[in-house]
C-alpha cells in the first residue's frame, strides 16, 4: 500500500507539472529604446509566446507592431535543416572540382546560395540559446516613435494566446541611437546551469569598433566571453565620464 501510494503521489505531481499554466513572458528586449520621431525595429526574446500579434506601449505617440513571431524548432525540425545545410555544402565543394570522365558537371545554382543563406539564420538561432527556453521564443516588433512623444521609460507588453506578458522597458529617448546586430552566443558558452561547459574555442578577433558621434545613446548586450568597442571624437562638449547606455 505504502509504495501504490507513493506512486499515486508521484503520477500526480506529473499530471500537475503537466497542466501548469503556461504564463506568458517576456525576458529583454534589443534595442531597449529608439529616439523621438525615428522607427526602429526590435526583437523580444520570451517564452509562451505563441499568437504574438499584438505590442502595447504605454502613454503617447508610440507605436508597435509585431511583424513575426520565431518559434524554437522541433528536434526533427531542427535535424532537417542541418540535413539540408549540408547538402548544400557538399553539392557546393564538388561544384568546385572537375568532374571524374562521364560523370555529370555538378552546378551550385544562385537559388542554392540564397538557399544556404535563409537556413544560416535559423542554424545560428539554434547554436546560440538551445538551453535557454525562458527567452528561446521570438517576436520582432516595429516601434514607431512620434517626434513629440514624451520622453523617457514605458511599459512594453506582448498581447498573445495565453494573454498579456509581464511588462518590460522600452525607453523613449532624445539622442541618436547606436545598437550592434544580437549577439549570437557560441555553443560553448550555452549550458544548462549546472552543467560542465565544451572547451572554448581560440578567442577569435573583436569586431572592427563602432563609429559614434557624441552625444548618443548605446544600446549594448551581455555575454560571456563578447565585447563591444566604439569610437568616438572627444571634444571639449561631449568629454564628461557619464555618458548614457541600456544594456539587454
Amino acid at each position: 500500500m505504502r509504495h501504490a501510494a507513493w506512486a499515486a503521489a508521484v503520477f500526480a505531481g506529473a499530471l500537475a507539472a503537466q497542466q501548469a499554466p503556461q504564463i506568458p513572458h517576456v525576458g529583454y528586449v534589443y534595442p531597449a529604446g529608439g529616439r523621438r520621431g525615428s522607427s526602429v525595429e526590435v526583437r523580444v526574446g520570451g517564452q509562451f509566446l505563441n499568437g504574438a500579434k499584438t505590442a502595447y506601449v504605454s502613454g503617447q505617440g508610440v507605436r508597435s507592431i509585431v511583424t513575426q513571431y520565431v518559434k524554437p524548432l522541433t528536434g526533427a525540425e531542427s535535424q532537417k535543416l542541418r540535413e539540408e545545410m549540408k547538402d548544400l555544402r557538399e553539392k557546393r565543394e564538388a561544384s568546385r572540382k572537375k568532374p571524374a570522365p562521364g560523370a555529370a558537371t555538378v552546378a551550385f545554382t544562385a537559388a542554392d546560395e540564397k538557399r544556404m543563406a535563409e537556413l544560416q539564420d535559423p542554424l545560428d538561432e539554434l547554436n546560440r540559446k538551445p538551453s535557454i527556453p525562458s527567452i528561446a521564443e521570438i517576436a520582432l516588433l516595429r516601434i514607431e516613435i512620434e517626434p513629440g512623444a514624451t520622453p523617457g521609460p514605458r511599459q512594453l507588453r506582448l498581447d498573445t494566446a495565453g494573454g498579456l506578458t509581464n511588462p518590460i522597458v522600452f525607453s523613449v529617448g532624445e539622442l541618436p541611437e547606436y545598437a550592434r546586430p544580437p549577439l549570437r552566443m557560441p555553443p560553448a558558452y550555452n549550458v544548462v546551469n549546472g552543467a560542465t561547459p565544451a572547451d572554448r574555442p581560440a578567442p577569435r578577433a573583436p569586431d572592427p569598433p563602432v563609429e559614434i558621434a557624441l552625444p548618443a545613446m548605446v544600446n549594448g548586450q551581455m555575454a560571456p566571453g563578447t565585447a563591444d568597442q566604439y569610437r568616438f571624437q572627444p571634444s571639449a562638449d561631449n568629454t564628461s565620464p557619464s555618458r548614457p547606455a541600456r544594456e539587454s
